[in-house]
């Protein structure tokens, strides 16, 4: 990856006061900037994001997270972002495996990387068997493997984006991605 790419962080938002202001810190360890998304919070996140230094975007109702992310996207995309990373802000997912997601994407010259949670993370039981089946049926109808098909943790090329950018605003928008990364046969 060219140390003159812009890499941009957005993280979705909703009513993740108490732990927004962590995943913030960490991120920025490993991004040039970071988008937070505020998807209609009765909380304080939106104040303890821009406490933090960050573009915080305030959207007055909830959306949705695919709505949500799909506004610091494109907002990334306005800036000039080179590369995107999409990061849950309820800290579920570890931000310094951003490296390894820019690593994957340059290393194999992929278009779109998409993290994928540990198996024992804390998940309700429900939750997990769901995605193990989501994941399941992916690789029925598509005959590709996913470990995660419902995650929110990835690294995608600026211009890949505009290829897998999704229409979902709730949570089918885990799966979107994935879907049309495939229709569109680009490299994951």
């Amino acid at each position: 990856m060219k140390n003159s790419s812009k890499i941009v962080a957005v993280i979705p938002a909703h009513n993740e006061a108490e732990r927004i202001g962590g995943v913030i810190r960490e991120v920025k360890k490993y991004v040039d900037k970071v988008i937070v998304v505020d998807d209609g919070s009765s909380d304080s996140t939106s104040l303890i994001a821009k406490n933090k230094g960050v573009e915080t975007i305030t959207l007055k109702e909830n959306r949705g997270v695919g709505f949500a992310t799909r506004v610091g996207c494109d907002r990334a995309v306005s800036i000039g972002a080179d590369y995107i990373i999409t990061i849950d802000g309820d800290g579920q997912h570890e931000p310094s495996e951003i490296v390894w997601l820019l690593n994957e994407l340059a290393s194999n010259k992929l278009d779109i990387v998409f993290g994928s949670r540990e198996r024992d993370y804390n998940m309700p039981l429900t939750k997990r068997l769901g995605n193990a089946f989501l994941s399941w049926l992916f690789f029925f109808l598509f005959r590709t493997k996913m470990e995660d098909t419902q995650t929110g943790f990835h690294a995608f090329r600026r211009d890949a984006y505009s290829l897998v950018r999704w229409s979902s605003e709730a949570y089918p928008v885990a799966t979107e991605p994935a879907v049309k990364a495939v229709v569109h046969q680009i490299k994951f």
